[in-house]
C-alpha cells in the first residue's frame, strides 16, 4: 500500500467478524526506509455509535487486521452510525 491509498481510507468503514471500524485519521504516515512498501504511522478509528480511539494503533498492526476485513459499503455504514 503506498501514501495516497492509506490516506483514502480516511472516512471509510470495515468489518471483521463482528468488530467494526471507521478511519477517523491517520497521522506521520512514512515508508519504511529499507523497505518502501512498508508504511509507518499512526491510525485512529472509532466503532459505530463510539468515540474516536484515544490511542492510536500502529499503522502495521491496523493493516494486518485490513487485510482479513471487508470494506462496508455506505449505506449500510448509515445503519450501523
Amino acid at each position: 500500500m503506498k501514501i495516497t491509498e492509506a490516506e483514502q481510507l480516511v472516512g471509510q468503514t470495515f468489518k471483521r467478524g463482528p468488530s467494526i471500524r471507521t478511519i477517523t485519521r491517520i497521522e506521520g504516515l512514512q515508508e519504511y526506509p529499507s523497505h518502501p512498501e512498508v508504511l509507518l504511522g499512526d491510525v485512529y478509528w472509532k466503532r459505530p455509535g463510539g468515540s474516536e480511539r484515544k490511542n492510536p494503533q500502529w499503522m502495521p498492526d491496523f493493516l494486518r487486521w485490513l487485510s482479513k476485513a471487508t470494506e462496508v459499503q455506505p449505506d449500510v455504514q448509515e445503519a450501523v452510525k
